[in-house]
């Protein structure tokens, strides 16, 4: 399962997603899902793995931009879980989003 391993000290203790940005006082997931409400997205599914109630808990108590929900994954399921997005949806691939900027 991917832990962070490479992002540590700062992934003790939360999953990557929730590794802030420094000078922002955001973690990486907050300004991910800003950019999809940018680009017209009102519905995201975060899928939670390591540490998912810290993930959980955070997007819960945040105020967003767009509707969240989370479906927490017992096994990585990493590339296995593609057949299970169908119609209209944002992809990422890995770790990386991609915004384009106008």
């Amino acid at each position: 399962m991917a832990r962070g391993s490479r992002l540590r000290p700062y992934t003790d203790d939360r999953p990557k997603p929730m590794v802030e940005i420094p000078g922002t006082g955001t973690p990486i997931i907050g300004h991910q899902l800003s950019w999809l409400a940018a680009e017209g997205v009102t519905d995201a599914v975060v899928s939670c793995g390591h540490l998912a109630e810290v993930l959980q808990e955070w997007l819960e108590e945040a105020v967003l931009p767009l509707r969240v929900t989370t479906v927490v994954e017992k096994e990585p399921l990493g590339a296995r879980r593609r057949p299970a997005v169908r119609g209209r949806a944002a992809a990422r691939r890995r770790s990386a989003v991609v915004r384009h900027e106008r």
